[in-house]
């Protein structure tokens, strides 16, 4: 739990979420890159409820499947779509030469 009370935790997780979704829109509309925007977008989310795992509105609203997504399965998620980012881009490179 990150600020004592479970139900402005979970506001304050879902403002954080809206923020990383607006920076990761705008990353896309200036990069034009769709799968940097959504590494980025799964990157800080997973940090933001890898932090928030502790907390008891999982336990209240019995979202423990979530926790054990967020700490076993999401990391790997992230870890698929930088090497998949840094193949796209060794392809790209190589195709504009």
């Amino acid at each position: 739990m990150l600020f004592g009370d479970y139900l402005l935790d979970i506001k304050i997780v879902f403002f954080l979420v809206l923020l990383f979704l607006t920076i990761s829109t705008l990353i896309y509309k200036f990069t034009k890159r769709l799968l940097l925007s959504i590494l980025i977008f799964s990157f800080l989310s997973n940090i933001l409820f890898f932090f928030d795992a502790g907390s008891v509105f999982y336990r209240v609203y019995n979202l423990q499947w979530f926790v054990k997504f967020t700490l076993s399965y999401w990391p790997y998620i992230n870890i698929a779509l930088f090497i998949l980012l840094v193949v796209n881009s060794i392809k790209t490179k190589y195709v504009q030469e």
